[in-house]
């Protein structure tokens, strides 16, 4: 599968990519089965994209055992979860800077809907919910 990025400041923070040149992430093997969501990270020279199937459970943090894991000093070692279902739930797992959506500061524990498309800011990274093609292969858009 092939999603196509153009290049654009999401926040505060710029990440690395030139100005004006697109970017291409190829993601999964062809022809495999895709999970129906994929969780889109940007942000300080890193992006990424992850299958989050119905029913998981992803948690983003800096601790190399998080399903996502990124190395920054602004990201707490088990910083969010991410919770799978008909549609997401985030939840901040009491990080130290935080996790923001819709320019709100969520509190520790609190769980809210993150929408597909919205973005949802931790530390110097954006992540949104992509709604992904039931299978993957070289021509399958990412919705």
């Amino acid at each position: 599968m092939l999603l196509r990025i153009e290049p654009r400041r999401v926040s505060r923070y710029d990440w690395a990519v030139t100005p004006g040149e697109p970017t291409t992430i190829v993601t999964g093997q062809p022809g495999a089965v895709a999970a129906r969501r994929l969780l889109l990270v940007v942000g300080e020279a890193h992006v990424g994209t992850h299958p989050f199937p119905d029913g998981a459970t992803l948690v983003l943090g800096r601790d190399p055992a998080c399903e996502i894991s990124l190395v920054h000093p602004k990201i707490s070692r088990r910083h969010v979860a991410f919770h799978g279902g008909p549609s997401v739930e985030v939840e901040d797992l009491g990080s130290t800077n935080g996790v923001f959506l819709g320019g709100r500061r969520l509190a520790a524990a609190e769980r809210a809907p993150l929408p597909a498309g919205e973005a949802l800011q931790v530390g110097p990274y954006m992540v949104f919910v992509l709604g992904a093609a039931s299978e993957s292969s070289d021509e399958a858009p990412v919705n």
